[in-house]
């Protein structure tokens, strides 16, 4: 995370979680987090992230 921030890169946790270990973990590495996400929602956001004309990628567990 540190390297990606580094590099000025934007980096989301997107998760399915809701509780507040999404927000702790988050908080920890200085990132933004979107929580509660489907699959589908998840794809979504990619997909509005690249129309906004960011390079964007997931990378999943």
């Amino acid at each position: 995370m540190a390297r990606l921030k580094s590099m000025g890169r934007r980096v989301i946790i997107a998760t399915g979680d809701s509780g507040p270990s999404a927000e702790a973990v988050a908080a920890a590495l200085g990132v933004e987090v979107r929580k509660g996400l489907s699959p589908d929602d998840k794809a979504e956001l990619v997909r509005s992230l690249r129309q906004e004309g960011h390079r964007a990628a997931f990378v999943g567990d």
